[in-house]
């Protein structure tokens, strides 16, 4: 076995002994959308809104992990690269922006498209792709991946913390 090998088992094997958010067999509504080909759902609570890419102003010398700024009725929101995040290849024309966080817009990720409202099961599927462990928490019985929210969050706040190198 390659060591290459061997990390990326070593990362799903992390990402399968972490516990769900929610207890085994409960439902709970997730947004599906898809990035870098990647089916993935997030669950619904830490969605506020959705908007057309058209929004996102690029920055020059970004910090790492950024795509660029939205201006949200006023504020300037930082919008990060969701493939990326995801340790995903690139996507070059994302259509959608994701407004994300706890009890107000906190920060923004783009996706490709968004596929509708669906009922997450929180059980582990038998898929499992290379997806960074820090953001996923698992696969649906279908093989999407499933974005926890909460570890989302603490990982754009020490994204946005970053100094881009100069």
């Amino acid at each position: 076995m390659t060591d290459r090998s061997a990390a990326v088992l070593a990362r799903r094997a992390a990402v399968l002994a972490r516990p769900l958010a929610a207890a085994a067999g409960v439902a709970a509504p997730a947004l599906e959308f898809n990035i870098a080909g990647a089916e993935c759902v997030l669950e619904l609570k830490w969605v506020r809104e959705v908007r057309p890419v058209r929004e996102l102003v690029c920055l020059p010398m970004p910090a790492r992990h950024v795509r660029g700024v939205a201006s949200i009725r006023g504020d300037m929101v930082p919008i990060l690269e969701t493939a990326e995040l995801l340790g995903l290849p690139g996507t070059a024309d994302p259509a959608m922006i994701l407004l994300l966080g706890e009890d107000a817009i906190e920060f923004g990720i783009v996706a490709d498209s968004i596929g509708g409202v669906a009922e997450l099961s929180t059980t582990h599927g038998n898929a499992m792709r290379d997806f960074q462990p820090a953001v996923v928490n698992g696969c649906t019985h279908d093989g999407r991946a499933v974005v926890d929210g909460r570890s989302l969050l603490a990982f754009a706040k020490t994204i946005l913390g970053e100094r881009s190198p100069t």
